[in-house]
């Protein structure tokens, strides 16, 4: 087939591309040993030789939508999930590739438990390429994982979300890996703010296990020069301990913690938590005191209600925020600005910033 340029239509699936290379979806319903090579490009047989590709993308929901009835009712935020990748999300959505199989035929029998320095390697090189989009060498343990990702351009490398999540449960991080996992449902939730609070949720946690292996996010508010974090808490706080932050920050100090300095991730599971969404801590040892932060997650450009109390500071992070802003409305509070929010959400998770959804007409 020729090449296709960006804008033109492809005859066998009828959408746009959005990149200057052939579609790879088929003129009819492939079987499903073929449809893993088909969904997911060169390296679908081997995690070995997996070489990732510049894969066809379409961002236009309502023509995606149209490929199946099983995908009338994709969302925007699930067309970013499947990286805007026709095949991959005709393919899952009909049934015809379960991620979960795909992910365990990636890993060989003798890593499905890997060694804590084995993991500690694979952490760190996951955390580098997933927000920096620059492939590392060819040496390094997340080359096995290849056939998961595209390369946008040569030398670049993005995460598809949709296995993301059995990634960070491979690598012992299944709390993250299960709220990855339940974006599409909260994605049909529309204007909940569900799915964009779990984005910056998944974005927080992961920046906390990147502090252990090298230098912090700013936005984590670590000074400069401090220890890195030797252990990672992640916490859904209970229901009648999340009411506000200095409830929630009251229910982890009670909590047994063994090992220093460490950063902790504190999710309330109150729905009508006051002011955050999120919060975290950091503790170098027993005896210092904590550095806590909270977040509050907007969908478009709204303000928070309620000051930060004394001693902690608040992060705004807006679907819709400006380039520029001023902290004007309320106190102890950081409104972020549209380049900050992509800054802490790397690379691979920009596209999941309600500022990038794609619209859908109605």
């Amino acid at each position: 087939m020729a090449t296709k340029m960006w804008g033109d239509s492809c005859e066998r699936c009828s959408l746009t591309l959005q990149d200057d290379t052939s579609c790879s979806a088929p003129t009819s319903p492939p079987a499903l040993a073929s449809i893993k090579s088909w969904a997911l490009g060169k390296g679908a047989g081997s995690s070995r030789t997996a070489i990732p590709i510049k894969m066809p993308r379409c961002a236009e929901v309502q023509r995606l939508r149209g490929m199946h009835p099983n995908c009338a009712a994709l969302t925007p935020l699930e067309a970013v999930y499947f990286g805007y990748i026709p095949s991959l999300i005709y393919s899952v959505k009909t049934g015809d590739l379960d991620l979960k199989e795909r992910f365990r035929e990636i890993i060989p029998a003798a890593e499905s438990e890997l060694p804590i320095l084995a993991k500690s390697f694979l952490s760190e090189s996951f955390l580098s390429e997933f927000f920096t989009g620059e492939r590392g060498p060819d040496h390094d343990p997340v080359r096995a994982f290849d056939a998961l990702t595209e390369s946008p351009k040569r030398g670049q490398i993005r995460w598809i979300l949709a296995y993301v999540g059995q990634m960070c449960c491979h690598l012992g991080w299944k709390q993250v890996g299960a709220w990855i996992e339940e974006l599409p449902s909260w994605s049909g939730k529309v204007e909940s703010g569900q799915d964009w609070e779990t984005v910056l949720l998944v974005a927080l946690c992961l920046r906390c296990y990147e502090a252990k292996y090298s230098e912090p996010h700013e936005l984590l508010g670590l000074a400069k020069g401090a220890l890195r974090p030797a252990a990672v808490y992640v916490e859904k706080v209970p229901q009648e301990n999340s009411t506000n932050q200095e409830v929630i920050l009251a229910w982890w100090k009670g909590q047994p913690i063994d090992t220093y300095p460490y950063i902790a991730v504190l999710s309330p599971t109150f729905s009508k938590t006051e002011i955050v969404d999120a919060m975290w801590v950091y503790q170098k040892d027993a005896t210092a005191s904590c550095l806590v932060r909270g977040m509050q997650a907007k969908l478009g450009s709204a303000y928070p209600k309620q000051d930060m109390p004394l001693g902690m500071l608040g992060l705004l992070f807006r679907g819709q925020a400006p380039d520029t802003t001023r902290n004007l409305e309320r106190q102890r509070w950081k409104y972020l600005t549209a380049s900050e929010i992509q800054s802490f959400l790397g690379k691979s998770l920009t596209a999941a910033c309600p500022a990038h959804w794609p619209n859908v007409k109605p």
